[in-house]
């Protein structure tokens, strides 16, 4: 299985194509253990020999690809904007080894660019995970034009590299998962309350009280939610209370497309009962009580009629939910006791303290992820089913320290970037209060002069 990707890249190709070389990524030593189950064919191939660089250029040479590249631009006057596209191509752990890998790569690589453009094509053994990199020119050394990657262009590659994946026997994903936005996908993997978290709650919630559909859209609507189920529309969406943006339903997960919510609440109206014996019928006597005679009174009464309307009686009531606007603000206020917190706890008081604690916990992020790699590294050469278990705990509890480092800086910078429009903020609440001053004394000057005729 092969996973593609491709994006443009601003500024000076020779960092991207110095890193698409890196000899510390793209070197296997002789010897070297991935793994996998060709590995001994792979060493006792005579034509290794004691180091072997991954690396290959197409319509270039690697050694100067940056010159020609550079020269392909300056000779059709597309020397600014988009400089050039960096993609990579990774396939699974243990599938496939680094020649197969880079044969791959290198097949991918003309199919899609080599009538046109120039490419290095490198093969980066540093993850667990063996994975192609590309450096694509911008600019085509044929005629001039500049790569278009659209999304026509975007379905093509991943079509080519699943027909690749077929010729040499490796796993294709047949249904591909649906993209979630990176900033939501890493708050509910930080376990977060976020929008779509939200309004799959509601949802969920909705179809639970319905056995129509008729039922499900009042109680949506009385949330504040909005539907567009129009047939000529690609997608089905909902607006969420508070939000100026419309949600597509295919992106909440597969139960939350408009097919599924039918589904579930035609579930809810036939619910399977499990078949039971019929059980004989006993008639039992008991002495009916007047409700009034056990009325409870006096102080405990009291307490009692208290507790109910407190919400505190009958227990195991579940509680109303907030609406979610007011769930969205939460998410603000629990930001902003995180921010809180970490000036308090740390005792920072400037922002040289802020910029001395990034720095600090960026070092010691550095630090461990150095730690990591190497264990990776080992990781990617063990053969023992315990050192690779152990390897693996070692990996995981030096994940597991540098997920609260992460979030530290990432509080700490959102502060350093708030400065800016808290002082800003703070300026104009001095403006306001510094005219209200003058014009309550302009009001009083006013008043004496009209007391004083």
């Amino acid at each position: 299985m092969a996973t593609t990707s491709l994006w443009h890249i601003k500024g000076d190709i020779r960092k991207l194509i110095s890193y698409v070389e890196n000899e510390k990524k793209t070197v296997l030593s002789s010897g070297e253990n991935l793994g996998l189950d060709n590995v001994i064919a792979y060493d006792t191939n005579m034509a290794k020999t004691a180091e072997r660089k991954f690396v290959t250029g197409i319509n270039c040479l690697p050694s100067i690809a940056a010159k020609e590249m550079i020269i392909t631009k300056l000779q059709f006057g597309k020397t600014d904007g988009r400089i050039a596209y960096h993609g990579y191509q990774s396939f699974l752990p243990c599938e496939v080894s680094p020649d197969i890998a880079h044969e791959i790569g290198i097949k991918y690589a003309k199919a899609m660019w080599g009538d046109r453009f120039q490419v290095i094509v490198s093969t980066h053994l540093d993850k667990e995970h063996i994975h192609n990199h590309f450096c694509l020119n911008s600019v085509s050394f044929i005629d001039g034009g500049k790569y278009d990657r659209s999304k026509a262009e975007y379905i093509r590659m991943r079509k080519v590299s699943d027909g690749l994946c077929r010729e040499y026997g490796l796993s294709v994903i047949e249904e591909p998962r649906k993209h979630t936005p990176r900033q939501i996908y890493c708050a509910e993997k930080r376990k977060e309350s976020t929008l779509y978290n939200i309004i799959r709650a509601d949802i969920d919630e909705a179809i639970g009280a319905s056995i129509t559909d008729k039922q499900f859209f009042a109680v949506m609507k009385n949330k504040g939610y909005v539907f567009n189920f129009d047939p000529n529309r690609k997608y089905h969406t909902l607006r969420a209370p508070g939000m100026q943006h419309n949600v597509r339903l295919k992106t909440l997960g597969t139960n939350y497309t408009k097919d599924a919510i039918y589904q579930r609440i035609l579930e809810n109206r036939f619910p399977n009962y499990k078949l039971h014996r019929p059980m004989p019928i006993r008639r039992r006597y008991c002495q009916v009580h007047h409700p009034l005679k056990n009325k409870i009174g006096g102080i405990y009464g009291l307490y009692l009629h208290y507790c109910f309307l407190l919400g505190i009686l009958p227990k195991g009531k579940p509680s109303r939910k907030p609406h979610a606007v007011l769930r969205a603000e939460r998410r603000k206020v629990e930001k902003s006791l995180a921010q809180l917190y970490l000036i308090r706890e740390n005792k920072i008081a400037s922002v040289d303290d802020l910029n001395a604690f990034v720095y600090s916990h960026t070092t010691a992020l550095i630090e461990l992820e150095s730690q990591r790699t190497k264990i990776i590294n080992k990781l990617r050469r063990a053969i023992d089913p315990d050192v690779i278990a152990d390897l693996k705990n070692h990996r995981a509890l030096l994940t597991d320290k540098m997920k609260p480092i992460r979030i530290d800086i990432n509080t700490a910078k959102t502060i350093i970037s708030r400065i800016d429009e808290i002082h800003s903020s703070i300026a104009r609440a001095h403006e306001h209060n510094e005219r209200m001053r003058l014009l309550e004394t302009q009001t009083i000057t006013k008043g004496q002069r009209e007391h004083g005729r």
